[in-house]
């Protein structure tokens, strides 16, 4: 993924996941997908969580705006999460809007067959367990938590001044 960034790395990546797993190339592509799921859902928790428990300074011209974006991950959070654990219900959902009048050109049911397969795929990854899950939460928080440590000790270094909780918060919502 450094060496081919973007789309091109995720499907090179998945790949090679497929051929060192018995997985299916979808399998491992949904896999890699549902990390992206997890690794946004849990900046968007923490931003959430950072400026409801550890409140800031905001200069008063932005704390309306901080608010309404704060609001906004926080939904993008449990969104995420959603499609994270339940998405049979959005394979449901999406199989009911694809037989509207609207959707019904080719184009777009080629769309919604890359979401049925997504959706398969995620179901499969879904079922492979809790404690799965959990583990990939846990590295993300800490992940993000050793990047905003980093930026925090970086600003420190050069001799200004933040509260951890702005740098928190700013890393994971810029993140999201």
């Amino acid at each position: 993924n450094f060496a081919l960034p973007g789309p091109v790395g995720e499907a090179l990546s998945a790949w090679m996941a497929k051929q060192r797993s018995d997985i299916s190339f979808s399998e491992a592509l949904a896999g890699l997908g549902l990390s992206r799921i997890i690794g946004l859902g849990s900046a968007c928790t923490i931003a959430g969580l950072v400026y409801w428990i550890a409140p800031f300074n905001i200069p008063d011209q932005w704390g309306g705006a901080l608010k309404v974006a704060t609001v906004l991950l926080s939904i993008a959070a449990i969104c995420l999460l959603c499609i994270a654990v339940f998405p049979i219900v959005f394979k449901e959902r999406i199989a009911q809007i694809r037989t509207w009048a609207l959707f019904r050109p080719t184009a777009l049911q080629k769309i919604f067959d890359a979401a049925d397969h997504l959706f398969d795929a995620l179901s499969a990854t879904a079922g492979r367990g809790t404690k799965a899950y959990l583990e990939s939460i846990a590295w993300s928080l800490f992940g993000h938590a050793m990047v905003a440590i980093g930026i925090f000790l970086a600003i420190q270094s050069m001799g200004q001044t933040a509260a951890w909780s702005a740098v928190m918060f700013t890393y994971t919502a810029s993140i999201a």
